[in-house]
């Protein structure tokens, strides 16, 4: 569930965003993984707060998708790519894709470059260009992700900027 906040002209909203649930289970597991994803995604919200933007869609939606996966090791890199459907009530559905590479530099820094994209046969296709890199300090791993929308339209091109905290056992 995001922390979000959208701004419309003078208008500001933040806070949680709509909750989405999935599960994910193996078909094969081998040098080459292929999981079968599916989720959920629940609207807190109903259609309208105020007039300030909105920070989910109202509608109830999901998605399913194939995964692909592969690991280079011992060099410390992989690959993964994906393709689904997404079902989005009340919004034109969508064919998604991804495509990621990431290597593990000296056991202290992750770096990972992905390509995603949406396409509808109403709305034209949105494709972001994101980069990650992630600095794991004993048992916490602290992440910045710099998104950018490179196509789209109905859409605001701009680069995003996302950070993460996460403490693994």
């Amino acid at each position: 569930m995001p922390i979000k906040q959208a701004s419309k002209t003078v208008d500001r909203t933040v806070g949680l965003g709509d909750l989405t649930a999935g599960l994910r289970t193996p078909v094969l597991d081998g040098p080459v993984i292929l999981p079968l994803s599916s989720c959920v995604k629940v609207p807190l919200y109903g259609q309208s707060q105020s007039s300030a933007p909105s920070l989910g869609t109202a509608n109830v939606g999901g998605d399913s998708r194939v995964l692909i996966g592969r690991s280079f090791w011992p060099m410390p890199a992989y690959g993964t790519a994906e393709i689904g459907y997404r079902r989005r009530g009340g919004f034109a559905n969508q064919i998604i894709y991804s495509g990621e590479i990431g290597n593990t530099i000296a056991k202290l820094v992750d770096a990972q470059v992905r390509i995603a994209g949406e396409n509808s046969r109403i709305d034209p296709s949105l494709v972001n260009l994101g980069f990650c890199l992630g600095l794991k300090i004993a048992e916490i791993s602290l992440t910045v992700d710099v998104i950018h929308t490179i196509s789209g339209r109905n859409t605001a091109k701009r680069t995003y900027l996302a950070a993460g905290v996460a403490h693994s056992c």
